[in-house]
C-alpha cells in the first residue's frame, strides 16, 4: 500500500483545523436560558406536542452519533485531506450534546425528569450497516446523503423553528442546535468539492443513480411535524414546532434553492430526479368529455 501523505483542501475548514492545532480555536457555546421556562404559560396539549418533537430531535440526534463515527472512520482508511477529518471527527461530539439539549427541552416541557424521556432509537439506526471503511463509491453516497443532503435539509428546518419560536428557551435550543448543523452540512459540500475532480465518468454516473431515488422520495419523508390540537396553534408556534405541510413547504424550499442546485453543479443532474418527488406540485390534467 504506498503510503499517505498528509493534504489539506484548501477550503475554509483548512483555516479552522489551522486554528485547532494552534490552539487559536474561538468557537462559542450559545446559551440557553433554562430557568426562564414556565410550563404554566402554554396550555397541556401544546406542551405534549412540543415534548414529543423534542423527543425525536433527541433521537435523530443520538443516531447521527454512529453515522458520523463511521464516515470519520471511512475518512481516514481512504486518506483524505485532514481538515476533512479533522471537521467530521468533531461531529459525532456535536450530535450527543445535541441529543442531551433535546432531552433538556422535552424535560422541561412534559415535567418529567430526563432519564424518563425514551428514545426510540431502533427505528432509527440502519438494519444492516455496510463495513465502515466500504468504497471510496460507497463514501461518496454516504456523504452526500447525510451531511450534504440530510444536514442541509435540517439547517433549513431549525432556522425556520428558530424564526418561528418566541419562547427564549426554545429558540436558544434551536439556535444551538443550528449553530452546529450548519458546518455539519458545509462538511458534505466541501468533500463532494474535493471528491468531484476526481470523479470518472462512471464514478459520477455511480453516484447518481445511487442519490436520485434519495432526491425523489427521502425529502418527502424527512418531515416529522405534527398535526396541532384545536386551539393550540398559537402556542406551538410560540414553541417553534411546525406542522407537518409547513415542514414540507420549507424543505421544498431548501431542496429547489440550495440541495438540487448544489448536485447539479457538481455533474449529478437531480433536477430530473426532482421533479418525481411528491413535493413538487404537478399541474392538473383536465378531463376530457365525451360527447355522443
Amino acid at each position: 500500500m504506498p503510503p499517505l501523505y498528509r493534504a489539506l483542501t484548501g477550503s475554509p475548514l483548512s483555516r479552522l483545523f489551522a486554528q485547532d492545532v494552534e490552539g487559536r480555536s474561538s468557537q462559542r457555546r450559545i446559551s440557553i436560558p433554562w430557568g426562564s421556562f414556565h410550563r404554566d404559560d402554554y396550555p397541556v396539549e401544546a406542551l405534549a406536542v412540543a415534548a414529543d418533537a423534542m423527543r425525536w430531535l433527541a433521537t435523530g440526534e443520538y443516531t447521527a452519533v454512529e453515522g458520523f463515527a463511521r464516515l470519520t472512520v471511512a475518512f481516514s482508511w481512504h486518506g483524505v485531506p485532514y481538515d476533512l477529518i479533522a471537521a467530521c471527527a468533531r461531529i459525532p461530539s456535536d450530535e450527543i450534546r445535541h441529543s442531551e439539549i433535546a432531552v433538556r427541552a422535552a424535560e422541561k416541557l412534559s415535567g418529567y425528569p430526563a432519564e424518563r424521556v425514551p428514545l426510540p432509537i431502533d427505528t432509527r439506526r440502519p438494519k444492516k450497516p455496510g463495513d465502515v471503511r466500504g468504497t471510496l463509491r460507497e463514501l461518496d453516497r454516504e456523504v452526500a446523503t447525510l451531511p450534504a443532503l440530510l444536514e442541509t435539509l435540517a439547517v433549513g428546518l431549525l432556522s425556520e423553528a428558530r424564526r418561528r419560536a418566541t419562547d427564549p428557551m426554545m429558540k436558544a435550543v434551536y439556535g444551538a442546535v443550528l449553530a452546529d448543523e450548519i458546518h455539519h452540512a458545509r462538511l458534505g459540500w466541501y468533500y463532494l468539492a474535493w471528491r468531484a475532480p476526481q470523479w470518472t465518468r462512471e464514478d459520477r454516473q455511480t453516484l447518481a443513480d445511487a442519490l436520485a431515488p434519495r432526491i425523489a422520495s427521502r425529502a418527502a419523508m424527512i418531515s416529522d411535524g405534527r398535526t396541532p390540537p384545536r386551539g393550540t396553534a398559537r402556542a406551538l408556534r410560540a414553541l417553534g414546532v411546525m406542522d407537518a405541510a409547513t415542514q414540507q413547504t420549507i424543505v421544498k424550499r431548501i431542496m429547489e434553492t440550495e440541495v438540487v442546485p448544489g448536485f447539479d453543479a457538481l455533474g449529478l443532474g437531480m433536477s430530473h430526479a426532482w421533479r418525481q418527488s411528491p413535493l413538487v406540485a404537478r399541474p392538473k390534467t383536465k378531463t376530457k368529455t365525451k360527447t355522443r
